[in-house]
C-alpha cells in the first residue's frame, strides 16, 4: 500500500550516435512510502532491484532506487 507519494515526471535528453538523433527519456523522480502486511514478502525482491537496477535504460544509469527502512 502506498501511504505517501512525492513524485514528479522528469525528462532527460541524450544524443544517440547510432540513431543519429536526440532522444527524450521520461521517468519518475521523488519518494514513495510503502506499508502493509505484505511488504515483508516483497522486501527481498525490492532489495534485489536496488542492487541490480531495474527498468528501461539501465545501461544509461536509469532504473536506480534506494530503500530506506523506517
Amino acid at each position: 500500500e502506498v501511504t505517501e507519494s512525492h513524485l514528479e515526471v522528469v525528462e532527460v535528453r541524450r544524443y544517440s550516435s547510432r540513431q543519429r538523433a536526440h532522444m527524450t527519456w521520461r521517468g519518475l523522480w521523488g519518494s514513495v512510502e510503502l506499508s502493509g502486511a505484505r511488504l515483508a514478502e516483497a522486501w527481498p525482491l525490492l532489495t534485489w532491484g536496488e542492487v541490480v537496477q531495474v527498468g528501461k535504460g539501465t545501461t544509461f544509469g536509469f532504473g536506480r532506487y534506494e530503500l530506506q527502512p523506517l
